[in-house]
């Protein structure tokens, strides 16, 4: 037995077709129920892919803070490291600079030495130089010794009367050291200071005739 096409749908005569109409405006509905639940999910939406956008800036930063956690906890290891070497050397060069100190004051006419920041001044007492069976009286001096400007040597109280050097070899407070020169700036560096204000003092109590900047009669004879 045949069924009508009109047959279980409410209001509508059994036998009589289907209008056109309303299935196009069943398929509609489904659109629009669509449309709908997209609107009022909308708000809901545009939060999960908000949330979901943050999730992955959140999953790179992480990642990126762990490689720079790794990173800071290597320099930190290898810092306390450092640090370590470091406090165990300084105890050891304070020891052999206290030793240094003793030994320069002892060293023959050293008066006297001064720190002024990383600054070593040395003070002596009255330098003589023995020349040709007479004795100059050159004057005290400060050894200035500092790694940023080298050695300096000058003259406190009897630069020379013509010329005002401090010293036969010394100029404007710059020493010339001749072959002594390297030697003593590895000194220096080194911060060997004992060594080098012995080779200073040997230096200031000599006299070469052919490399002075002027002759020793420039100061006056101790012995006139």
């Amino acid at each position: 037995m045949s069924v009508p096409s009109n047959a279980g749908v409410p209001g509508k005569p059994q036998g009589e077709a289907a209008d056109p109409a309303e299935a196009v405006d069943a398929a509609s509905a489904a659109e629009m129920r669509a449309a709908y639940v997209a609107a009022c999910l909308h708000d809901v939406e545009r939060e999960r892919v908000r949330l979901r956008d943050q999730m992955e800036t959140r999953r790179a930063e992480l990642t990126r803070v762990s490689a720079e956690l790794r990173m800071l906890s290597r320099e930190l290891h290898a810092g306390r490291k450092k640090l370590a070497g470091l406090e165990e050397e300084a105890a050891e060069e304070r020891a052999r600079f206290e030793r240094d100190f003793d030994e320069i004051m002892a060293l023959p006419g050293v008066r006297r030495v001064e720190a002024v920041g990383s600054l070593i001044r040395v003070l002596t007492d009255t330098i003589f130089i023995d020349y040709e069976s007479h004795r100059y009286r050159i004057g005290e001096f400060a050894l200035e010794l500092g790694l940023d400007f080298g050695i300096k040597v000058v003259n406190l109280n009897n630069t020379s009367w013509a010329t005002g050097w401090d010293h036969p070899h010394v100029q404007g407070s710059y020493p010339c050291l001749g072959n002594l020169k390297e030697g003593c700036e590895m000194l220096l560096g080194e911060f060997q200071l004992v060594p080098l204000v012995s080779l200073l003092m040997q230096f200031l109590e000599s006299y070469d005739r052919v490399s002075a900047y002027g002759p020793i009669t420039l100061w006056k004879r101790e012995d006139a």
